[in-house]
């Protein structure tokens, strides 16, 4: 390095040449060559003196400077990055080789969502041009890392939702290896985005499209307001944000609130079809400014959420039997509708004859004809009294019913959704069929007559409705009677049920399940000749 046999250093401050400072010998340097460290309490000008030790000699030297790495690039570093009382953490240090890398610890609480930065050149908080920040797990695991996306020009900065309560590290080094200099690392919580309250400068536009937010502490709330047209009915839908750019995990579990200009709640919010996203729809009474509310629904969670507030469509059918004109239904032409909003009915007029057998079907999601997963039939005739109710007895949940009416009139039919929160589209139709109203009495004295070896069919058209089959029968003789339906085959009766009476109609036995699968049988043998009746249910 030089030619000078024992090279001396001091170092003075500029204003005291007289008083050399305070440095520690550190090992390392060959033969009589000199190394010291020596650490400055202040930014300034320093003086370095360089000299031989005896005073005797002259010759030439090479003198290099570095700066001491202070931290270390694993978990047993000694540098901690510690919160002050208004929730900021900060520190300052250097990469002092192109190599080099600082790691400090630093305890974050579960869910909560962080700032975290590192400051170079570009804001003149040190002298390195281009940082790269990590952030890590306790036993090192690398979880996020960027070299920009800073304030000003190359700093890097991190958005981090912190997953457990614990211990993680912040690394810092230069992107690419590319530089040395100072650095300041600065952590903080998120900047609320959107207050909590009527001051709130967050907008959302009620045309469907997607407002984005974040709930990024626990118990942060964001009210954004929003114009609203009176007996328009809005969709409002809540969820996490999922988008691949979002700035933070999605919101597990939303919770929406509607409130008036005076901030007071007029509807609410938390799990919406079956799901923790929150939907609601709101028909307003009066036009006017209201504010929808955004957050987490057990206020420990923080993360990002989509908010979006739709005009509802038009309802597509009338709601009631008084309201204007209700569909007219076509004999035998299916129709159209959708239950739009919960609780929305459609109605429906269509003309019946007395005594004629109609089948009414509202079929839906199980046959694929639309996508109400619980269609529900209503029949009222035309003074409003409800004659008929069909719930379920098509395919699924569908419903199918047979109805048979007692006087020509103008019957109403309505659909609704037997789950109140479910949504979808179905087809209604009325048939008019050829079956007879009642093909076998309900009494003694209606009953239809049958011999012992027959097979007989019939139809239970409508509920309540009962079969009744008169046969004689010899006393001593063993008689073995099968109801079958849909299971085996013999028809479309879901559960088939069986019972034998004696000649006043008497109840002897019964049968649901007896015989194969669903179908009822009944084996009895008979003390007395008569007239006995197997009823079919």
């Amino acid at each position: 390095g030089g030619s000078l046999l024992d090279p001396k250093l001091e170092l003075y401050k500029a204003e005291n040449l007289a008083d050399p400072m305070s440095s520690v010998v550190v090992a390392g340097a060959a033969g009589a060559d000199e190394k010291f460290q020596v650490t400055v309490d202040a930014t300034g000008t320093y003086i370095l003196a360089i000299s031989d030790a005896s005073g005797l000699y002259d010759g030439s030297y090479t003198i290099t400077q570095v700066s001491k790495d202070l931290q270390s690039a694993d978990i047993a570093t000694t540098g901690r990055l510690t919160f002050n009382d208004q929730g900021f953490a900060e520190i300052s240090s250097e990469i002092n080789a192109l190599a080099d890398r600082d790691w400090f610890s630093i305890d974050l609480s579960e869910g909560q969502a962080y700032t975290i930065e590192a400051l170079g050149s570009s804001s003149t908080n040190g002298t390195l041009s281009a940082p790269l920040i990590e952030i890590r797990t306790a036993a090192g695991t690398l979880l996020s890392s960027n070299s920009g996306g800073g304030t000003i020009g190359s700093d890097a900065k991190i958005l981090f939702q912190s997953p457990e309560n614990g211990t993680f590290f912040v690394g810092i080094a230069a992107a690419g290896n590319s530089s040395i200099g100072t650095y300041t690392i600065k952590v903080g919580g998120i900047a609320d985005d959107y207050a909590g309250s009527s001051l709130t400068t967050g907008l959302i536009t009620p045309d469907g499209s997607a407002t984005y937010g974040l709930i990024n502490t626990q118990d942060d709330t964001d009210w954004l307001k929003v114009g609203l047209s009176a007996d328009q009915a809005y969709k409002i839908a809540l969820s996490g944000d999922t988008r691949n750019d979002a700035v933070l995990d999605p919101l597990n579990d939303t919770y929406l609130t509607v409130r008036d200009a005076n901030g007071k709640i007029v509807r609410f919010n938390d799990d919406a079809n079956g799901a923790s996203s929150s939907e609601l729809f709101f028909t307003p009474s009066e036009t006017g400014i209201y504010f929808i509310e955004a957050k987490s629904a057990v206020g420990l969670l923080t993360g990002g959420y989509q908010l979006s507030v739709t005009p509802a469509e038009a309802d597509d059918h009338v709601n009631s039997l008084s309201e204007a004109i209700p569909t007219s239904l076509s004999m035998g032409t299916p129709a159209i509708g959708a239950i739009q909003t919960p609780g929305d009915v459609d109605v429906f007029t269509v003309d019946m004859v007395a005594g004629a057998v109609y089948r009414l079907d509202a079929q839906g999601l199980a046959s694929t004809e639309g996508t109400l997963t619980d269609p529900v039939i209503r029949v009222f005739n035309s003074a409003g009294e409800l004659v008929q109710v069909a719930d379920n007895g098509g395919l699924g949940l569908e419903s199918k019913a047979y109805f048979v009416p007692t006087q020509n009139d103008t019957y109403y039919v309505e659909v609704s959704s037997g789950i109140q929160a479910n949504l979808g589209t179905y087809k209604l139709s009325v048939v008019d069929t050829p079956l007879p109203s009642d093909d076998a009495g309900d009494t003694v004295a209606t009953a239809r007559l049958v011999q012992t070896g027959d097979n007989n069919d019939g139809n239970l058209l409508i509920r309540g409705d009962e079969d009744w089959f008169a046969v004689d029968l010899q006393a001593g003789n063993r008689y073995v009677a099968i109801m079958e339906g849909k299971a085996t085959g013999g028809g479309s009766l879901d559960d088939p049920y069986l019972e034998l009476r004696d000649s006043s109609g008497s109840l002897l036995t019964s049968n649901d399940d007896g015989s194969w699968q669903k179908d009822a049988g009944i084996s009895y043998e008979i003390t007395s000749t008569g007239r006995y009746y197997f009823v079919a249910k």
